[in-house]
């Protein structure tokens, strides 16, 4: 499997395609909260910010990778900048025949990895309630829970789980 940016007309169309389905595994996922997932990802907004890739992802403050195997684009994971040195890792989705096979963190590992690069100090997310796996991917990889660190509704506000890490190691301590 190969982790690589998102570069071409195909490539924007088969992320879009993955985020088609991450909005179908959603209502599947959290069934009875259609409606907020549907406050959350607005679809005429959505499919204008599917149509427009990279958009907010665009290089050089941003990234869209892909993880491909075998010809076949089977995950992606977004950057965006933000405020204060800091970014927000976007839509990151697997095929789920691909679940387990290691491309979730495969992305994770290499959006932080980027998002050092670009020098960015702190990465921020939100994530699903019910979205367990990516969760303890998530605290794997040092992230930990927060407040809301952007502005919206009550109802996404307190259904949302939103993380934090910080991109700069710490130096080593002498002793």
């Amino acid at each position: 499997m190969e982790i690589r940016d998102a570069v071409s007309s195909s490539d924007f169309a088969a992320v879009a395609a993955l985020m088609r389905a991450f909005i179908q595994w959603h209502y599947a996922r959290h069934a009875r909260d259609r409606h907020i997932i549907d406050s959350y990802f607005e679809p005429a907004a959505f499919e204008a910010e599917l149509d427009a890739l990279p958009g907010e992802f665009a290089p050089p403050a941003g990234a869209l990778l892909v993880a491909e195997a075998q010809g076949r684009i089977l995950g992606c994971v977004a950057l965006r900048p933000l405020a204060d040195g800091s970014c927000e890792m976007k839509r990151m989705f697997v095929d789920p025949d691909y679940h387990g096979a290691g491309a979730g963190r495969a992305l994770a590992e290499a959006v932080i990895e980027r998002a050092r690069a670009l020098g960015y100090v702190r990465m921020l997310l939100d994530t699903g309630p019910a979205q367990k796996e990516a969760q303890g991917l998530y605290r794997a990889l040092g992230f930990r829970d927060v407040a809301p660190y952007y502005d919206l509704p009550p109802l996404l506000r307190d259904w949302l789980v939103f993380m934090e890490r910080d991109l700069i190691e710490a130096a080593p301590t002498r002793s």
